[in-house]
C-alpha cells in the first residue's frame, strides 16, 4: 500500500534536543478562518518552531498565533518567533494543547501546523496518531456506552475511510491536509477520553478493509438505512461491488428507522413545475402519489431522489409520498445517504450477539480485514 500517511517532520530541528519516531499520522483541517489562535500546553512537552528557530514549551505555557500581512507571527512570554509556517511539535508521547474555538475549549493530541491565509487568517491543522484520530471520530460520530464489538466494528471503518481519503481519493490535497473536521469528511472533535473506543482502537490496530485488488475500500457509514441500505451507483452514480443494495432487518429495530414530513401541495406542484415536470401529464400520474417498494435513483428520470432529499432537507432518499387533500406527506425511512454501514443496525446487531467480523461482512460484502502495509 501507498504509505503517504506517514507523514514525518523533515524540518531543520538540530537545535532541539529530542528525536521523533515514525509514526502513521493524518493531517485534519480545523479551521482557515482564525484571526489568531490562543493555544495551551495541557500535558508534555512541546517544540514551537518555524524551521530555523525553535522555542521549548512546557505543561501550561501558552502561545498566542497571529497573521500579519500573511506571516505568521508566534509568541510565548518575551519569546517570538515568526515563519511563513509554524509548527507546534509533540516531543512527548503524552502531548495534549488546547484552544478555544467558537466559545468552547477543545483538547488536541500530538502535532499542530499553521499557514497563513488571505492575509489575515490563519489555517490550523492538527497532526495527530490516525488511532488517536479513529477514537475521536468514533465518540464524535456516535456517543458513549455502546457494544464494544460496534465500536471494534467501527474503528476498522473509520480506519478505513481515513487510509482511503488519503492514498486513494485525495480530496483535501490542495488544503494541505488530508480530511476536514466536519461531516464532508468525518466529524472530528478533539481529543477523545472515553477508555472503551480507545481499548477498541488498540485491539484492531492496523486493521482495515480491503478490495480485492487489496485496496482499501470507500468505507462509508451512516445513521441508519430503513431497512435497505443504499447502492453507491443509487447514490453518486459509481457501481461499487461491496457497496450494494442489502436488505437490513437490524436497522428497523431503531429509532431513526422511520419519520414523516409534510408540506402543502401546491409547494409540491410548484417545485416540480420548476424542475420541467408537467403533474397534469397523464404520462406521469405519480406527483403526488409515489411508491418506493425498494430503493430507487430517480423520482423521474430527470430529478433524483437524492436532490429532492437535498432540496427539502429530508432524512433520506428512501421514501413514499401520499396525497392528503391539500397536503403531501413523506413517509421516509433510514437517516443518511444510505451506503455502507448502518450505525445504528451494526449497533444493534452487536446486541444481538453479532462480533466485529460479522457485521463488517454483513454491511461490506466481498470484501477482507487485511494489515497496513508500510
Amino acid at each position: 500500500m501507498n504509505a503517504k500517511y506517514l507523514f514525518l517532520i523533515f524540518l531543520n530541528l538540530s537545535l532541539l534536543n529530542f528525536s521523533i519516531s515514525a509514526q502513521i499520522l493524518v493531517k485534519i483541517g480545523i479551521r482557515n478562518d482564525l484571526k489568531n489562535i490562543k493555544i495551551k500546553i495541557s500535558e508534555g512537552d512541546y517544540a514551537l518552531t518555524n524551521g530555523n528557530d525553535s522555542i521549548i514549551l512546557k505543561k501550561n505555557d501558552t502561545i498566542i498565533l497571529e497573521n500579519n500581512y500573511n506571516k505568521l507571527s508566534a509568541r510565548t512570554g518575551i519569546k517570538n518567533i515568526k515563519g511563513d509556517s509554524i509548527l507546534l511539535i509533540s516531543t512527548s508521547t503524552n502531548g495534549i494543547f488546547s484552544t478555544i474555538i467558537n466559545n468552547k475549549l477543545i483538547e488536541y493530541e500530538d502535532n499542530a501546523i499553521f499557514y497563513p491565509k488571505n492575509n489575515t487568517s490563519i489555517n490550523f491543522i492538527n497532526q495527530l496518531d490516525i488511532d488517536k484520530y479513529v477514537a475521536s471520530v468514533i465518540l464524535s460520530e456516535t456517543y458513549p456506552n455502546l457494544p464494544y464489538e460496534f465500536y471494534k466494528a467501527k474503528s476498522i471503518v473509520v480506519r478505513t475511510y481515513t487510509t482511503y481519503m488519503i492514498n486513494i481519493e485525495k480530496k483535501h490535497i490542495n488544503d494541505k491536509y488530508d480530511l476536514c473536521c466536519t461531516t464532508h469528511c468525518q466529524l472530528y472533535k478533539g481529543k477523545c477520553n472515553n477508555q472503551t473506543i480507545i481499548s477498541a482502537c488498540k485491539e484492531t490496530k492496523g486493521m482495515i478493509l480491503v478490495d480485492n485488488d487489496n485496496l482499501p475500500i470507500l468505507a462509508v457509514y451512516h445513521s441508519n438505512s430503513g431497512g435497505l441500505t443504499n447502492s453507491s451507483e443509487n447514490y453518486w452514480g459509481k457501481s461499487l461491488p461491496y457497496l450494494i443494495t442489502i436488505k437490513d432487518e437490524y436497522s428497523t429495530k431503531s429509532k431513526n428507522s422511520t419519520w414523516t414530513y409534510t408540506i402543502s401541495k401546491d409547494q409540491w406542484l410548484s417545485y416540480l413545475a420548476k424542475h420541467g415536470i408537467d403533474s397534469t401529464n397523464k404520462n406521469f400520474e405519480n406527483a403526488t402519489n409515489f411508491y418506493q417498494p425498494i430503493r430507487k435513483k430517480y423520482f423521474i428520470d430527470t430529478l433524483t431522489l437524492r436532490k429532492i432529499r437535498e432540496d427539502f432537507n429530508l432524512k433520506s432518499t428512501y421514501f413514499n409520498i401520499q396525497d392528503e387533500g391539500d397536503k403531501v406527506i413523506f413517509k421516509g425511512r433510514g437517516y443518511g445517504h444510505g451506503v455502507g454501514l448502518s450505525q445504528e443496525g451494526a449497533i444493534e446487531m452487536a446486541k444481538e450477539g453479532k462480533n466485529f467480523n460479522e457485521i463488517l461482512e454483513f454491511y461490506y460484502p466481498n470484501t477482507k480485514i487485511s494489515y497496513f502495509n508500510l
